[in-house]
């Protein structure tokens, strides 16, 4: 009675974490819009500041778009939404013309959070690279702090994240590297219990509905978990597979390879800083 008593209970505790395990499967689609604040200094003092704010107001408008995370519990793409801003950004006052560009509508992220990987396709100088990589591990500091976003109560949750940056000389023919130190400030809500975000943030006990990066700030508008129709994440397929370092390492040579080619007359120093 003792032996029949012991399976019964061993059957119960199996399809108790089954069902708990099924009940855990997240699936969705959470829609963000991010905003980018844009600073340009003229290193120049025949430069109109009234000419420099009206730049910087023409592509903070241009550069506002928005994003689809496609999820489960340990993968996802994230890709820009076809809209009206995608590609270059262009703005021009006092006869003075600067034009930016941004994300492409084709370019996805994928994520592995089970695995700790990313997969990143991109399109630069007209050349396809599939950029394949370890995440970076977060040392997030959760907080008390929380606040409501949408039908969600989220938790804050923060860290230091060291970026490098690039300035050009004034003659537009080599680069300086710099590097600098910014505030990242993430809301996550345990609500639902996917360890994921926007671009490349991962590594919290919930979604990340709000995240602010320096001057880069993405923010949730909608959510859609376990869609009728299902999901499909994409993962990138084409381009020549390089790691982070290499494909920085090859935009640096191309960006020098520009500046020769469209090499400045020595009057102005422009520095231009998209996020953080």
């Amino acid at each position: 009675m003792k032996n029949i008593l012991k399976i019964s209970i061993l059957v119960l505790m199996i399809v108790y974490s089954s069902s708990s395990t099924i009940a855990q499967q997240v699936t969705g689609k959470a829609i963000y819009k991010s905003f980018f604040k844009v600073e340009i200094n003229f290193d120049s003092t025949d430069t109109n500041p009234e000419v420099s704010a009206q730049i910087q107001k023409q592509l903070q408008q241009q550069m506002q778009r928005d994003y689809e995370l496609v999820f489960n519990n340990t993968e996802s793409h994230w890709k820009q939404l076809e809209s009206l801003n995608n590609g270059m950004a262009q703005a021009s006052s006092g006869g003075m013309v600067i034009e930016l560009v941004g994300l492409s509508a084709n370019e996805i992220l994928y994520k592995n959070i089970g695995e700790g990987r990313f997969i990143e396709g991109k399109s630069m100088f007209e050349k396809d690279y599939k950029i394949t990589d370890q995440l970076e591990l977060i040392n997030w500091k959760i907080t008390s702090e929380t606040k409501q976003i949408g039908q969600y109560t989220c938790k804050k949750a923060t860290y230091d994240k060291i970026v490098e940056t690039k300035n050009f000389s004034s003659e537009m023919e080599k680069m300086t590297d710099a590097t600098d130190t910014i505030k990242v400030v993430a809301w996550f809500t345990e609500s639902i219990p996917v360890s994921n975000g926007p671009a490349k943030s991962w590594g919290l006990p919930g979604l990340i509905l709000e995240l602010k990066s320096g001057d880069i700030q993405f923010l949730c508008s909608q959510i859609i978990l376990n869609p009728e129709d299902g999901i499909d994440i994409k993962i990138p397929k084409k381009g020549k597979e390089v790691t982070e370092k290499e494909f920085d390492e090859a935009m640096e040579k191309d960006m020098e390879k520009m500046m020769k080619k469209y090499n400045g007359n020595g009057e102005k120093e422009i520095h231009i800083k998209i996020g953080g």
